[in-house]
């Protein structure tokens, strides 16, 4: 079996971070390159997605020497976004306007991710927290929807990750902040699910307690915190966020409820924080 994946990277260069988006050909098993490599008839045609899915396809040794080769091209194409200066934003290449915006959101940008999505991942390592950075500068609140219809466990996923952001309000704790227990839970289950390969084969209660472990509270705690109106308010807000995912997938960036960032010309930090500065003024 064979198909086109597109690998988003990440990459640092003199002290400037860059996105960039690549397709390539993915088999199913070493033997089908192999073919492919003697029998051109059998390499697929090209087809460019938005999204892909890394997960459990990164297990072939040829996917990964694949993968590492490709960080190579990464590093050249990205030296020579170095000097492209930032272009007006133009509507259907930078940006698509959402068919039903959502109200009171002016002065705020929010992201919708999901706890098994390596792009959502990849964007928060490296990126989302210094984009929030630069816009918290102007003014601009960043905020985070997860979606609750992708992954096993997204439901629960939802509901802890509200419940978090509500405790870590009263204590005067930001997103980012590292002792953020919202921070803690979200990047033990990126690192558990998508790292270590974790799948929680026993259940519901063991998804849940990974994140309480890394949070630091108990069941009972969780469980008053669901029940706060902060964290139900929050969990109906997150329930548009399925809607926004249908669009193009997560992570997704909507600026003022009805501007979605296409991610997939996102090109650096510096140009994402200077196209979301654009819509704000529009």
């Amino acid at each position: 079996m064979q198909w086109v994946e597109i690998i988003t990277a990440i990459v640092r260069i003199g002290g400037r971070t860059y996105i960039a988006n690549f397709g390539y050909v993915k088999y199913e098993t070493c033997e089908e390159k192999k073919m492919a490599k003697r029998d051109p008839r059998t390499k697929p045609e090209l087809t460019w997605l938005h999204q892909r899915k890394l997960g459990d396809e990164m297990k072939s040794s040829c996917v990964r020497n694949g993968f590492l080769a490709l960080a190579a091209v990464l590093i050249f194409v990205s030296l020579g976004f170095t000097a492209s200066a930032h272009a007006a934003v133009k509507e259907g290449e930078d940006y698509l306007v959402v068919a039903e915006p959502i109200p009171n959101m002016e002065k705020t940008v929010f992201k919708v991710f999901s706890y098994d999505c390596q792009f959502s991942y990849s964007f928060d390592k490296s990126v989302t927290h210094i984009v929030a950075g630069a816009l918290g500068k102007d003014g601009i609140k960043f905020t985070v929807w997860h979606l609750k219809n992708k992954g096993k466990y997204g439901a629960q996923a939802s509901e802890l990750f509200a419940s978090l952001i509500t405790q870590d309000q009263k204590a005067g704790l930001g997103l980012f902040d590292d002792k953020a227990s919202f921070k803690k839970a979200k990047m033990a289950y990126y690192k558990a699910y998508l790292d270590d390969r974790e799948r929680w084969g026993s259940g519901a209660d063991a998804f849940v307690k990974t994140g309480l472990d890394a949070a630091g509270i108990t069941s009972a705690e969780f469980q008053q915190l669901l029940k706060d109106p902060a964290t139900q308010a929050r969990l109906k807000d997150w329930e548009g966020a399925i809607e926004i995912a249908k669009l193009q997938g997560v992570p997704a960036f909507v600026v003022k409820g009805k501007y979605l960032l296409y991610t997939k010309n996102l090109r650096s930090i510096d140009g994402m924080v200077a196209t979301i500065e654009e819509l704000m003024a529009k």
